[in-house]
């Protein structure tokens, strides 16, 4: 049985704690509220462990979980201090417009958060991609489309690069959120689209028809799939924050 000895992540970031788990080959982990107020840690790099279980120094197998209790960055462990967290986690003010196709250091002129990538139609061929790379080059996270848009959470990593191809418009999905109808492409819950059901129509006049729909969560792990080659796919929506849903080869969308 292959094992791993924990170190101490009390005081530590807690997405620098969850790579350094992975690192070690732990993957089962779980994040939990220390305030006892049972939010969500949508960006993990805004918060600080207090307490882990299993124990720093115990030897675990591979396949046991982790489960990491923090506070956000400014608050102690009881939840308090909260008036610092502004102040404490506030991300450098960067124009939108300067947000442009190529490279970008995270960080240094790209803050961590929620982007969209709108793909650009008038090119020859239409086809966008947005990835992360961390300082030892290693991808992180990859997103591409031919249509629509991308929405990709660009993680606060340090030293890491995120690069934009084949985009007509990149910024903060949040400032700029697209209504409805849903087209193809990738459309962030809550403020682009609202949880429920919704019916894809598959595109029977395209060379190859496949529809697929996909919730993706902020993690990047996927929360649920359909696809089809004719007729309609059913897909329902699912009220997590962060979360994205890609339509694929749908010729219409509707919901309810």
């Amino acid at each position: 049985m292959l094992t791993a000895t924990l170190p101490d992540f009390t005081g530590v970031n807690l997405q620098t704690a969850q790579d350094q788990l992975q690192g070690l080959g732990l993957f089962v982990l779980d994040q939990e509220d220390a305030s006892g107020q049972n939010r969500m840690q949508l960006d993990d790099s805004n918060w600080t462990v207090c307490r882990q279980e299993p124990a720093a120094g115990d030897e675990v197998a591979l396949t046991d979980e982790i489960t990491l209790w923090s506070v956000k960055i400014g608050e102690n462990c009881d939840g308090s201090g909260a008036d610092n967290l502004e102040a404490a986690t506030t991300a450098p003010t960067i124009e939108m417009s300067s947000i442009n196709n190529g490279d970008h250091q995270v960080g240094a002129d790209l803050p961590g958060g929620v982007y969209r990538c709108d793909v650009d139609t008038d090119s020859l061929i239409p086809y966008a991609a947005v990835s992360q790379t961390d300082a030892d080059g290693a991808v992180t996270d990859i997103r591409n489309a031919a249509t629509g848009a991308i929405i990709f959470t660009v993680i606060d990593l340090p030293g890491s690069v995120v690069d934009f191809q084949g985009c007509s418009w990149i910024g903060l999905a949040s400032e700029n959120p697209r209504q409805a109808p849903i087209t193809d492409g990738y459309w962030l819950v809550g403020s682009e689209i609202s949880a429920g059901n919704y019916t894809c129509a598959v595109d029977t006049a395209a060379s190859i028809p496949y529809g697929a729909v996909t919730q993706i969560g902020a993690d990047g792990s996927v929360i649920d799939i359909r696809n089809g080659t004719e007729g309609n796919i059913i897909f329902t929506v699912a009220d997590v924050a962060g979360s994205v849903v890609s339509f694929q080869g749908c010729v219409n969308v509707s919901s309810g």
